[in-house]
């Protein structure tokens, strides 16, 4: 099992100015991914889970 710990991702701000922390990624973790999975932090709303 992978526990990925929100607080240790890095933060980054798309050009939306949506708060950006990826949790997986398929060229960063050693998993057969074919999708990556972001927490999404909207300016004054509240947090989304994006998968693409």
């Amino acid at each position: 099992m992978l526990v990925q710990k929100l607080n240790a991702c890095d933060e980054f701000i798309a050009g939306d100015s949506t708060r950006l922390r990826e949790l997986l990624h398929p060229d960063k973790q050693p998993l057969a991914l074919q999708y990556s999975l972001a927490h999404a932090t909207l300016p004054g709303e509240k947090h989304l889970f994006l998968i693409r």
